[in-house]
């Protein structure tokens, strides 16, 4: 990804974590997830078992997950790139991206 690219991707994953901390949905899940392994920590704890081996599943889950939503965001941001030049939105210039017409996010989303 050129340098470019990169800013843009940065700056578009910092907005997807804004929606996702005011995404109900997202939250719900979010305090669920929560709940449940403090509950399995206590669990573990009353029978006498290390809780750490939830905390080490907790890391590779959280690790995993991050990484599997990122790629994902990957390659939604390049299907939009496709898109955009099949609209005549980006065009390719030295193995450079550029910004043919003015695409906004509302187009997009007119797209879909």
């Amino acid at each position: 990804m050129d340098k470019e690219m990169e800013k843009i991707f940065t700056e578009r994953m910092g907005e997807l974590d804004g929606r996702m901390r005011e995404d109900k949905e997202y939250i719900c899940l979010s305090e669920q997830y929560h709940y449940w392994l403090e509950e399995t920590k206590k669990l573990l704890v009353e029978n006498h078992a290390d809780p750490g081996i939830i905390i080490k599943l907790d890391d590779a889950v959280g690790g995993y997950s991050s990484r599997y939503g990122e790629v994902m965001y990957q390659y939604a941001f390049h299907d939009g790139l496709a898109v955009g030049m099949e609209h005549k939105r980006y065009k390719e210039n030295d193995g450079q991206w550029e910004q043919a017409l003015s695409f906004e996010i509302e187009d997009m989303e007119n797209l879909i």
